[in-house]
């Protein structure tokens, strides 16, 4: 009867400290709940970020084509306005060896 009463206090004792854990282990499951929910929120916004930086980076390298095709245009019109520089140039020379004649 002694073991059983001794027993029965045990149990009593970890009922007691049981209660005691259940609301440090509800605030934990809540903790854990709003990590979660964060690590969800985070990892949304982190892929928007990728999405963006990708598109960052699509824009780049279009901006780089775009410029280098600038570039391009810009040396032909150079060349085209130097070739007609030397065209005049001996036009120019035509008509006074013409008006020489």
């Amino acid at each position: 009867a002694g073991d059983v009463h001794a027993l029965h206090c045990d149990v009593g004792s970890i009922s007691r400290d049981l209660s005691l854990l259940q609301p440090a282990l509800v605030a934990a499951c809540d903790d854990a709940s709003e990590a979660r929910q964060a690590l969800a929120t985070a990892s949304g916004e982190a892929a928007k970020l990728r999405e963006e930086k990708d598109a960052v980076s699509v824009e780049l390298e279009e901006e780089k084509v775009l410029r280098s095709l600038r570039d391009e245009e810009v040396q032909r019109l150079t060349n085209l306005v130097e070739g007609m520089k030397t065209i005049l140039g001996e036009v120019q020379g035509v008509r006074e060896y013409a008006a020489r004649q």
